[in-house]
C-alpha cells in the first residue's frame, strides 16, 4: 500500500518543520557544536528509529561537514570506541535517550553527564537536534520515503 506523502512542501505543518529545523540549525552553529558532529549525531538518531532515508541524507551531510568514514561507521558502537571525547559520548547518549522515551532513567543519567560537558547553550541544541531528528524521522518513516541508490 503507497502511503500518503507528509513532506508535501505545500503543507502549513511541514513548512513549520523547515522553520523549526532552520532554526535549531542556527543554534547549533550559536553553540559552536561541529557542524559534521551535529549530522552524525542526526544520523544516530535515525539509525536507531530506523529511518534510512535520514541515515542516507545525514551520512552525506556528515562526510560533507568533515566527519571521516571511521567515526561515521563507529558511531554505532560509540560507547567501545575510543573515538569519541567524553563530550562527544555525552551528545550521543543523550540523542540515544531523546529517541528512547520509554526509559526516564536513561534520560537523567544522560541530561546529567552532558550537563557536566557542555554549556547550557549547547545543550539546549544537542536537546533540540534530537527532537527535531526524531520528528524528521517520523515524518520519513510515515511516508515511507526511501533511501535509494
Amino acid at each position: 500500500m503507497k502511503r500518503i506523502s507528509l513532506s508535501n512542501l505545500k503543507s502549513a505543518p511541514y513548512q513549520h518543520m523547515i522553520q523549526l529545523d532552520a532554526q535549531v540549525n542556527q543554534m547549533v552553529q550559536d553553540a559552536g557544536i561541529d557542524e559534521g558532529f551535529h549530522h552524525l549525531l542526526r544520523l544516530h538518531g535515525s539509525r536507531l528509529n530506523g529511518c534510512a532515508f535520514c541515515v542516507k541524507l545525514h551520512l552525506a551531510d556528515a562526510l560533507k561537514h568533515g566527519e571521516n568514514t571511521e567515526r561515521i561507521t563507529l558511531s554505532a558502537v560509540w560507547r567501545e570506541s575510543q573515538y569519541f571525547s567524553p563530550a562527544e559520548k555525552a551528545a550521543l547518549a543523550l540523542i540515544e535517550a531523546l529517541t528512547h522515551i520509554d526509559q526516564a532513567p536513561l534520560l537523567e543519567n544522560s541530561y546529567a553527564q552532558a550537563q557536566a560537558l557542555w554549556s547550557e547553550e549547547a545543550l539546549i541544541a544537542l536537546e533540540w537536534i534530537g527532537i527535531v531528528i526524531n520528528a524528521w524521522n517520523r515524518i520519513g518513516i510515515a511516508g515511507q520515503l526511501q533511501a535509494k541508490p
